[in-house]
Order: structure tokens, then C-alpha cells, then sequence
């Protein structure tokens, strides 16, 4: 079975792909094959088109944990302090 896990790179999908690599290896260690192909895609992986649709030929499941979690353009917010921010 074909795990394709998006945002592999972020806390969730990190956390989601070490669950499926404990699965394989439990199994290994009891001499089984492995019983997921896992496929993890980071935020490069969504700039080539070629290679997304690569990763996602013949897949039986999709763990979708990628995500924007900060406007990138707004990062005056990591810049200032509490008593700038409190006062705006």
C-alpha cells in the first residue's frame, strides 16, 4: 500500500510519517515485508509539477498535513516586541 504524506517536513506530518515507518519497522522485525510504501513531500515538492504527480501516481492513501501557517508577507509580527505590538 502507496502512503503519499504532504508537509512531511512540518510537525504533523513528521509525526505522521514516523507512525508509518514504526509500522514497518515492527513488521520487518517480525521477518514480515514492510506493509507501506511511504512517500513524504515536503514544501518543494509542490514547486515541480512532474515530480508531485510522480509521487502521487498509484497512491492507495493521501495524509494531506500540509499547510500555510503564517503570511510570509506580514513578517513585521516576528519583528516587534510585546510593548510595540500592545500599543498599535
Amino acid at each position: 500500500m502507496k502512503i503519499v504524506i504532504t508537509g512531511a517536513g512540518g510537525l504533523l506530518g513528521w509525526h505522521a510519517a514516523a507512525r508509518v515507518h514504526a509500522v514497518n519497522c515492527a513488521a520487518r522485525f517480525k521477518g514480515q515485508a514492510a506493509l507501506y510504501d511511504l512517500v513524504m513531500l515536503d514544501h518543494r515538492g509542490f514547486d515541480d509539477d512532474a515530480a508531485l504527480a510522480a509521487a502521487l501516481a498509484g497512491a492507495d492513501a493521501v495524509l494531506h498535513m500540509a499547510g500555510v501557517n503564517r503570511d510570509r508577507t506580514k513578517l513585521w509580527l516576528t519583528s516587534c516586541s510585546f510593548d510595540q505590538l500592545s500599543t498599535q
